[in-house]
């Protein structure tokens, strides 16, 4: 079984942005900051998750399905670019899920003034991920990256 990494940095207000890697494919990550493990408001726990393609009755078409994320439903993967914290004012796609995509950069996120972080090219990253896979299932291993899990004393502090 194919496994898809996640090496995430440090979890700010605008998102927990990492490394999402697949054999020799690598592309940015995007989950929303650490918050606990809330629903719909917090990044997935580190650990290793398998995960099936279904079809999302959210987005109408395939995404993959993490299965046994402790305090969690529907956590998906599936194509986004913006992974803020809404309590704080900032946009998000993401309501507790994971994205990728080839770039990063500022963007302009709808019914907002100012751009914001986010991961650019995401449906072209997750098609070339469900081609790579050949939309089987695979693992999706979650871990920060060393100094950056918000429980380290090293880690930078969230605001």
């Amino acid at each position: 079984m194919q496994r898809l990494t996640i090496e995430r940095g440090p979890s700010t207000d605008l998102g927990t942005f990492g490394v999402a890697a697949i054999g020799t494919m690598t592309w940015h990550s995007l989950e929303l900051p650490w918050r606990d493990n809330r629903p719909n408001l917090s990044c997935i726990p580190p650990g290793v998750y398998r995960a099936s393609v279904v079809e999302s009755a959210h987005f109408g078409r395939e995404v993959y399905l993490l299965q046994g994320v402790p305090g969690r439903t529907d956590v998906e993967v599936h194509p986004a670019n913006w992974g803020g914290d809404t309590e704080k004012g900032f946009y998000t796609d993401l309501k507790g899920c994971l994205s990728i995509g080839e770039s990063l950069g500022d963007l302009m996120p709808p019914g907002h003034t100012d751009p914001q972080a986010a991961i650019e090219r995401s449906t072209p990253a997750f098609e070339a991920l469900m081609a790579i896979t050949l939309e089987a299932d695979i693992e999706i291993e979650i871990r920060w990256a060393p100094g950056n899990d918000p429980g380290s004393f090293d880690a930078p502090q969230v605001a």
